[in-house]
C-alpha cells in the first residue's frame, strides 16, 4: 500500500463555503481556496475538491472490484480508474 503524500481525509468546506479545510486541526487548516465569478461555482468547486479523499478511496475499491472491464473510449474502465489513482497520489 502505497503512503500518503496529501492530508489525509476527511476534508470539509468551512464556514464561508469558498475554502477546504482539514477539520481535525484546531484552526480549520486551509487546504485550498476557491475563486471564481460566480458564488455558486466557487462553493461546488470547494465541494467537489473536499470530498477528494473519498472519492480516491472509493475509486481505489472499485478498481480492486473490477473484474471485468468495459471498453470507454478505447480505455477500459479499469485502466481510467489506475490512471486517476495514480495521478491523484503522484
Amino acid at each position: 500500500m502505497k503512503r500518503i503524500k496529501h492530508t489525509p481525509g476527511p476534508w470539509a468546506v468551512d464556514r464561508t463555503g469558498t475554502r477546504v479545510v482539514d477539520p481535525s486541526e484546531p484552526k480549520e487548516y486551509v487546504l485550498a481556496e476557491c475563486h471564481e465569478n460566480k458564488v455558486a461555482t466557487i462553493m461546488a468547486n470547494a465541494r467537489l475538491i473536499s470530498a477528494a479523499p473519498e472519492l480516491l478511496e472509493a475509486c481505489k475499491s472499485a478498481l480492486a472490484l473490477i473484474d471485468i472491464s468495459t471498453d470507454y473510449k478505447g480505455m477500459s474502465t479499469s485502466t481510467q480508474l489506475a490512471k486517476a489513482i495514480a495521478a491523484a497520489e503522484g
